[in-house]
């Protein structure tokens, strides 16, 4: 596994790939490996990314998050940014 190859070929295609004492639940799961890689991908990915669209993309998950934690009757993760949707 090179630091250049496809995200795809960094996680694990299926969940029931796992040895059966390993969590199922969020279907990604990051195999084990060249850690070295996974970091330079990373360092990669994050040097390719337009801030202004990262701060938009930031904005909209902190938004759901907190929709979702409030449908379930959960404490808000972003308690200061509720009332900035529209």
């Amino acid at each position: 596994m090179n630091s250049t190859a496809p995200v795809s070929e960094h996680i694990a295609p299926n969940s029931e790939d796992l040895p059966i004492d390993r969590p199922r639940k969020s279907g990604l799961v990051i195999r084990p490996g060249n850690r070295e890689g996974a970091i330079n991908l990373l360092d990669q990915l994050l040097s390719e990314g337009d801030p202004e669209e990262e701060r938009e993309t930031l904005e909209l998950l902190k938004q759901a998050l907190n929709e979702h934690r409030a449908a379930v009757g959960a404490r808000l993760m972003f308690p200061d940014e509720q009332n900035h949707s529209a």
